[in-house]
């Protein structure tokens, strides 16, 4: 009987830039649904968790927060390809908004927040650049469907890499 719903959306990149940080990507995201756990409306929440590397992949839709195992987010990375990020952050975010808005038609209260895992590369995305990902987050407000979205981005091994701090 809830009133209201806060969509969190995970974003991993599991390109072959990546791979030496899987294990912490995976201990991320599980933080990320340990501190769900943690909230007083976490009866309210629900996730989704989206994986990428040259193509997008979805692990899971948006399910109830109880009925997240932490232990399903072990090993659920597979590293290898080129990177998809712009493209794959702004699908996120349009996918986000549009389930809000499915929920907010059916008269609930919708809040949204999207976590971005990456380490800033994108070799793939092709004209879909950063102020895209700028652009989706500004329509899914202005569309009104949501109460209000949070974009987190979590860099992973940021300066590891020649020229990944540029991105």
């Amino acid at each position: 009987g809830a009133a209201e719903y806060t969509l969190v959306t995970v974003v991993v990149d599991e390109s072959g830039s990546t791979a030496g940080f899987k294990q912490e990507m995976e201990a991320c995201i599980q933080e990320v649904v340990k501190s769900c756990k943690l909230s007083p409306r976490n009866d309210y929440l629900m996730i989704r968790l989206v994986a990428f590397d040259h193509n997008m992949r979805e692990i899971h839709g948006f399910k109830q927060l109880v009925d997240c195992d932490l232990a399903d987010y072990d090993n659920c990375l597979n590293a290898g390809g080129s990177t998809l990020l712009y493209e794959s952050a702004r699908n996120a975010i349009s996918a986000t908004a549009a389930y809000g808005k499915q929920l907010n038609d059916a008269d609930y209260d919708v809040n949204a927040i999207v976590f971005v895992i990456t380490d800033g590369m994108d070799n793939e995305s092709g004209s879909i650049d950063a102020s895209s990902v700028g652009e989706a987050l500004k329509d899914a407000m202005a569309a009104e469907d949501l109460e209000s979205i949070m974009s987190i981005l979590i860099g992973v091994g940021v300066g590891h890499y020649s020229g990944v701090s540029t991105y």
